[in-house]
């Protein structure tokens, strides 16, 4: 890229008297485009994440008490689905409010999320 602006600022200097510098060329070039694509940039812009896992807004949080409900516990959905040791009940204080499921901080919370659950 470097390369094709001093190109480009010599090939404007021998068609054009004034003497431009080269940081003046470059800003303007840069300038230029930003102008130009700003606007059809910012519409065809999309991420594609594939899977939701992969976004920010997985957060381990406290078990919510729900209306009705006496502990502020759930069931992990890892340990009590693990083929190990099948139906191993350990609840837990945790869980991924995007996900709305009961997760052991670790190491449930990374294998739930990595097992393409949510």
């Amino acid at each position: 890229m470097d390369i094709c602006l001093l190109n480009a600022h010599a090939m404007y200097l021998t068609q054009n008297p004034a003497k431009v510098p080269l940081a003046t060329f470059q800003l303007a070039v840069i300038r230029q485009l930003l102008e130009r694509f700003q606007e059809t940039a910012s519409r065809s812009v999309h991420l594609d994440l594939g899977n939701k896992r992969l976004t920010p807004r997985h957060f381990p949080d406290l078990v919510t008490v729900k209306e009705g409900s006496k502990s502020a516990y759930r069931r992990c959905y890892v340990c009590s689905h693990s083929k190990q040791k099948p139906k191993k009940r350990k609840e837990t204080k945790y869980m991924c409010k995007e996900c709305d499921v009961g997760l052991c901080p670790a190491p449930c919370f990374k294998i739930y999320h990595e097992e393409n659950h949510c």
